[in-house]
């Protein structure tokens, strides 16, 4: 018994001890990879910068519309839509929205992006659309508010780079996001702001992903210590807004565990069938 309970031991410090070092062996792996998968989302979006620059534009009356263009009169528009404030000459922007949106929904699990919305000064284009959105846009000027929310400069300058926001929970629905913004200059003015709305738990939910391909065990984590790696998030600003990425310990033992019990099981077995089968020589 005492043997067993040795070597049960011994199996489960090796085995916590070879996926300590697995993990650390795959630590810059995950970091490139998230800071990989934010360019990614960064990339798509300068492709729609370039998209914005080169659209038609059609005057439209005030009103709530379809992003195929067509007027509508409910809000039941999860497929997208827009809301025109004032008389104005608006972008034909349908195409390059669900264009952007496939891309993203193609390395984004679709549930983790709350919404994808372009704002101008006289038009907010939303996907999916929320009802929610007509009440703001009756209320503010979402074009300004989106200026100072991240203080975006009117004119084009140097320092006119994505944002990717901190982590915040949005006035009106409560849910927790983190916004990536996008200002869109023509002819060095601010002619739109491009928001893409990643809720929070997107990364959580990647990370779990990561972990299903590599068997690794990794989690994020609140503090930093001995065991736990930052990793910069491409576009903030300030050190706040980076990952502390940890070894989720509770699985690590379970696994651990589980394998030690595993081998042990079979030890025990091949004891018995090796002495079952001693028994039947010696009875015969």
């Amino acid at each position: 018994m005492k043997k067993s309970i040795i070597r049960f031991l011994s199996l489960n410090i090796i085995f916590v001890l070879c996926m300590i070092l697995y993990n650390y062996v795959h630590i810059n792996m995950i970091e490139y990879d998230i800071k990989n998968h934010y360019d990614r989302i960064i990339s798509a979006s300068n492709e729609f910068y370039q998209h914005y620059l080169n659209t038609e534009v059609e005057n439209k009356e005030p009103g709530i519309y379809t992003l195929s263009g067509d007027k509508h009169r409910d809000y039941d528009l999860s497929q997208g839509g827009f809301i025109v404030s004032k008389k104005s000459d608006v972008p034909n922007l349908n195409k390059y929205i669900n264009l952007l949106y496939k891309d993203l929904t193609s390395f984004i699990d679709k549930d983790k992006i709350k919404t994808l919305s372009v704002v101008t000064p006289t038009a907010s284009f939303f996907l999916p659309f929320y009802p929610e959105y007509v009440d703001l846009d009756e209320k503010f000027n979402l074009f300004d508010v989106a200026i100072e929310k991240v203080k975006i400069n009117k004119k084009y300058s140097t320092d006119h780079n994505i944002t990717i926001t901190h982590d915040y929970i949005e006035r009106y629905s409560n849910d927790h996001l983190r916004s990536i913004i996008m200002p869109v200059y023509v002819e060095k003015k601010l002619q739109a702001i491009l928001m893409i709305d990643l809720k929070f738990g997107h990364m959580e939910n990647y990370i779990k992903n990561y972990n299903a391909e590599n068997l690794t065990q990794y989690e994020r984590r609140k503090q930093h210590n001995f065991f736990t790696r930052y990793i910069t998030i491409p576009y903030t600003k300030n050190k706040l807004s980076n990952k502390v990425i940890g070894l989720n310990w509770s699985k690590i033992l379970s696994i651990s565990l589980s394998l030690a019990f595993f081998i042990e099981l079979i030890v025990h077995l091949s004891v018995f069938i090796k002495k079952s089968l001693l028994s039947l020589i010696i009875n015969h």
